[in-house]
């Protein structure tokens, strides 16, 4: 069972610049808590087709995401793996997809966020109900706090 968020931001920089901001993971921690979703806390390395990159929320708790595409200046596909409590007992995986376009004034970022939940009704409820609405929100302060940064 599949759920699905996607968002799209406009900001004032070019595509160049939000790619290499975005592909410097390091530059996550920038994503805050958001309610009940936490921020991200630490994060290293450079995004590469293939690499891991682990990253440790502001609850405590650590992630992988695994780089599963990598076009310069055009698309970020991330795998999380290795997903932490509280989110792994309702999400067995989720894919963070990241589209850069060119517009007249800077970057249009199409972000699309899928979540694969754990297979029992359950955790597919709890998860649509409780979850998706509240990363829905998250994704909403990730992309104002990124708008911000790049407003500067």
């Amino acid at each position: 069972m599949r759920g699905t968020l996607e968002k799209n931001l406009e900001v004032r920089a070019s595509v160049n610049d939000v790619f290499r901001f975005l592909s410097d993971a390091s530059n996550w921690t920038i994503w805050p808590a958001d309610g009940k979703v936490p921020g991200i806390a630490a994060a290293s390395g450079h995004l590469a087709k293939g690499a891991v990159i682990r990253f440790t929320t502001t609850d405590g708790a650590e992630h992988e995401h695994h780089v599963i595409e990598l076009i310069p200046d055009r698309k970020i596909s991330l795998h999380l793996r290795k997903v932490g409590p509280p989110i792994s007992l309702f999400v067995q995986e989720i894919t963070d997809n990241f589209e850069f376009e060119a517009i007249e004034n800077g970057t249009r970022l199409n972000r699309r966020f899928e979540v694969r939940f754990r297979p029992n009704a359950i955790a597919e409820m709890l998860g649509r109900r409780l979850f998706v609405k509240q990363f829905d929100r998250a994704i909403e302060t990730h992309h104002a706090r990124l708008a911000e940064k790049f407003s500067r």
